[in-house]
């Protein structure tokens, strides 16, 4: 789930660090997979944002399909839905994963009080990542 908000911020969480997570420890979007009782990808996807976050988004919006590679090693398409959501990250209720941070898009300043990350990597870093390290 792809959340965004009027100013250009992005929600993000951190992903619990637990065995049988997919991808433990790292950000990544709000999200996971379907599960039988779910009648369609926009119903898992509400699903898992009430699960994960507590929110209950009616304005979902299919946005892409793109591949990542699941936990034994190979390919899983993934659905990515959008919605916007203006409100205060620091409200929600957090069932999956530790932290929620919002980094800034295209330049625009982050509300009063959000996290913001750095626009550009400290003097002699390129922003790259590391050989063999996923964003």
């Amino acid at each position: 789930m792809l959340l965004h908000n009027e100013a250009g911020a992005y929600l993000l969480h951190l992903r619990d660090n637990l065995p049988g997570v997919w991808e433990p420890g790292s950000w990544s979007l709000p999200g996971g997979g379907r599960e039988p009782g779910d009648r369609s990808l926009a119903e898992t996807a509400r699903r898992e944002l009430r699960e994960e976050t507590g929110l209950d988004l009616p304005g979902l919006e299919p946005f892409a399909v793109e591949t990542a590679t699941g936990t034994d090693g190979s390919p899983v398409l993934i659905q990515i839905f959008t919605a916007r959501w203006n409100g205060d990250p620091a409200t929600l209720h957090l069932n999956e994963g530790v932290l929620l941070l919002v980094h800034r898009h295209a330049g625009v300043p982050a509300p009063t009080g959000w996290p913001v990350s750095p626009q550009e990597p400290p003097a002699g870093e390129t922003g790259a990542d590391p050989p063999g390290r996923r964003p």
